[in-house]
């Protein structure tokens, strides 16, 4: 099992019983769930292996014993019944979401980014109001050892404690529609959020965002929410090229700024 499980998580992380991982192996073994399937790492039984392994070391990565409902986790039933889990029935039951609103989750999720990034069906994380810290991870939604697989399409980390930059290098970008991270400490430029094309809902008030705000937002032509305020160290106007996709004209239903040419960011 140490040796199969290499493939999603460092050697070293899995060697150490105190660390998510290595206190996940031992959980494991202990649940006797040591069977793989040697001649196809990818048969269903070790696809639903990994993703047992991955949800305990989320458990021990975010504080699971001082959740409030941790209803099903860490006990013997399918994964699919555990608290905030859901899965898709068509892509049997590899798990799509981990919905945990005002849970009293605590610690990082860069503990376990690695492992998240080999959940190949993952659709949704939603972890909004907890006690989050660190950086947001890199390679959710699906960047591990195949790469190019499905990326997670919404994500809510609002009113955590996370910080510093995203990494729109490894950020699950192709699929993702919405994006909630008010309430943090994140900082850096925007900008790439501008690429998405797919993106329907940003929402980054209250961080400390900087820059200006890119021109190039204009072309999400999906847009319908956009919040930046209280970022203080955004400067600059809104670009006339975002302000045209206000309704009743284009899809934006909801934007925290002012359109004036004479109203800029303090």
């Amino acid at each position: 099992l140490f040796k199969f499980l290499t493939q999603v998580s460092d050697p070293n992380d899995l060697s150490d019983t105190t660390s998510p991982q290595g206190r996940a192996l031992t959980w494991l073994s202990k649940k006797g769930d040591t069977s793989i399937t040697e001649d196809n790492d990818d048969s269903h039984h070790n696809l639903v292996l990994v993703q047992k392994y991955i949800l305990v070391a989320f458990y021990y990565a975010l504080g699971g014993m001082g959740w409030f409902d941790s209803m099903n986790w860490l006990s013997d039933e399918h994964i699919c019944f555990w608290m905030g889990i859901e899965c898709s029935a068509m892509e049997g039951s590899l798990v799509k979401s981990i919905t945990l609103p005002m849970n009293n989750l605590d610690g990082t999720l860069e503990k376990v980014e690695k492992e998240l990034s080999f959940l190949k069906n993952f659709r949704e994380l939603i972890l909004n109001d907890n006690w989050i810290s660190g950086h947001f991870p890199r390679g959710l939604g699906g960047v591990g050892k195949e790469g190019g697989l499905d990326s997670a399409f919404r994500i809510n980390v609002s009113n955590n404690r996370m910080s510093g930059n995203i990494d729109f290098d490894h950020f699950p970008k192709d699929k993702l529609i919405s994006f909630k991270a008010a309430g943090n400490s994140f900082s850096g430029n925007i900008g790439g959020f501008a690429g998405i094309s797919l993106l329907k809902q940003l929402d980054l008030r209250s961080n400390d965002f900087s820059g200006t705000i890119s021109s190039d937002f204009g072309d999400l032509g999906n847009l319908a929410l956009f919040r930046i305020e209280n970022n203080d160290k955004i400067v600059g106007i809104m670009p006339s090229s975002i302000c045209s996709l206000l309704n009743p004209i284009g899809s934006l239903i909801q934007l925290t700024a002012s359109c004036s040419p004479n109203d800029g960011f303090e």
